[in-house]
């Protein structure tokens, strides 16, 4: 009875190497959320890194990233105000960046939030750094995002933007500086270049590209 369990179990053992032999592993996963991986949708939005512009959430990028975001509101004394979203350590497919996403609240939103604020800080520069109410910050969870500003780790040179997101409609320099900007409007990208300074992706839909050129174009 024992050797024939052993036997039995021996021919359970070759079987399944065979097995395992003759079948092919499963393919590989290919890498998602890439900054080049862009899709113009069929309403105009375009989504990258799992987020439709203009839909998707700041809890849906809390989700895919799973990463906490750290929200602030900036104020500036021209009046501009932008309520943000920071992810400091993304890794995203194995690239490591860091994020902030733009809500997409009115002008009106945007004034009742900074009049809610809890602690306003004057930075460096001048703005504004103003600390959400309780009530915002929840708020904010549930409000779309309208721009992203990738900030990759890695330093980018014009070959590997040329070969990932193609030729740009056009190149502008940023007067003053050695930063080139590779314009993309059909997607809503601009990609700023440095050999000096960090290289910046921008992501806005489409039909806001234009406001989000207009001071590079002022210039």
């Amino acid at each position: 009875m024992g050797r024939h369990v052993f036997l039995w179990v021996l021919l359970v053992s070759i079987l399944a190497v065979i097995i395992g032999v003759l079948i092919p592993g499963q393919p590989r996963e290919q890498p998602v959320n890439l900054p080049w991986q862009v899709d113009v949708m069929t309403d105009g939005s375009t989504r990258v890194f799992g987020l439709v512009l203009g839909k998707s959430t700041l809890q849906d990028a809390q989700q895919i990233f799973h990463e906490e975001a750290e929200l602030s509101m900036f104020a500036t004394d021209d009046g501009k105000q932008v309520v943000e979203g920071f992810f400091n350590t993304l890794t995203l497919s194995g690239l490591r960046a860091k994020m902030v996403v733009a809500l997409d609240y009115s002008e009106q939103e945007l004034a009742k939030i900074f009049s809610r604020g809890v602690r306003i800080s004057t930075m460096g520069t001048g703005n504004r750094k103003v600390a959400l109410s309780g009530e915002d910050k929840i708020a904010a969870l549930q409000t779309p995002i309208a721009d992203i500003t990738y900030l990759p780790k890695i330093d980018l040179d014009a070959a590997i933007v040329e070969k990932r997101f193609g030729q740009p409609s056009e190149k502008i320099m940023e007067q003053g500086t050695d930063i080139e900007h590779w314009l993309y409007p059909e997607k809503g990208i601009d990609i700023a270049l440095s050999d000096e300074q960090k290289d910046v992706l921008q992501y806005t839909l489409p039909s806001r590209f234009d406001s989000l050129v207009a001071p590079l174009k002022a210039q």
